[in-house]
């Protein structure tokens, strides 16, 4: 993806460590709803965690299997560090990027992700590093954010620009559509694919707390190479005018986020 910066996708997550878990309501949330999707009767006797962050799905993995060995890992290593002192010996723990796992090639009987794949700057090649640990028949379960994430702020930004006269449009994060991530899991090897799409829509006292939350959580944007910031004064004012305007809810404005839950059979 063009101008995605990894690097800043890992500062960013490692420096929100220790405030993710007071603004991480939404992804408790869908941890908890992916979980549900692992297929009932599953008894996994290995388990990858991919791009574990706090451990939000690593407890439910943990509480789902308590027999099997788990293994979880983020690219972020305080994240990593949140999770060793979390739940101490009980999963095996290190610091890996997913589009190159230091893991044996058909080790593994189901590898879950929560709310990380949307942060690859290329994920056919993570998706293909899935299909390399898993056994034959393994499961790839896992949650990202699709195209209509944050769709709200993006139209906000393009209004607020065209009102002030300027040009040269930020660039935003770039979620993707259902059908290209089901084209990349089939490129990737993974012959059954299923996948459910639900969209929220949160509730923020301002646009000052939705960046802050997002923040908080790591979740900022990876586009930053050569481009203009969101962040000065007098541009960000105007977008706070519209998208209180056009986007308004009974505790302050809305936020969408497009949550797409896969099953992937290897």
């Amino acid at each position: 993806m063009k101008g995605f910066d990894k690097e800043y996708v890992k500062r960013a997550f490692s420096s929100s460590a220790k405030t993710y878990d007071t603004h991480a309501a939404l992804q408790l949330e869908a941890a908890r709803e992916l979980a549900e999707y692992i297929p009932k009767g599953l008894k996994p006797q290995s388990v990858v965690d991919a791009g574990c962050g706090t451990g939000f799905l690593t407890g439910l993995l943990l509480e789902r299997f308590p027999q099997a060995e788990i293994f979880c890992f983020d690219i972020a290593l305080p994240m990593v560090e949140r999770v060793r002192e979390r739940f101490k010996r009980r999963v095996i723990f290190f610091n890996a990027d997913c589009e190159a796992l230091p893991l044996e090639s058909k080790g593994f009987d189901l590898v879950a992700s929560n709310l990380t794949y949307q942060w690859m700057p290329e994920p056919l090649s993570a998706f293909r590093e899935v299909a390399r640990v898993l056994k034959e028949g393994g499961y790839f379960v896992f949650s990202t954010l699709g195209s209509a994430t944050f769709e709200e702020l993006k139209t906000s930004v393009e209004k607020a620009m065209a009102i002030a006269g300027r040009d040269g449009l930020p660039p935003f994060m770039e979620f993707r559509e259902v059908k290209e991530i089901e084209y990349m899991l089939e490129r990737a090897g993974f012959r059954e694919v299923r996948i459910k799409r639900r969209l929220k829509v949160k509730s923020y006292q301002s646009l000052w707390q939705f960046l802050k939350t997002l923040k908080h959580t790591g979740a900022t944007n990876p586009h930053r190479k050569g481009s203009r910031s969101l962040s000065r004064g007098t541009l960000l004012k105007e977008v706070e005018k519209v998208y209180q305007r056009e986007y308004p809810s009974d505790r302050g404005i809305r936020a969408s986020y497009d949550l797409i839950y896969v099953v992937a059979r290897k």
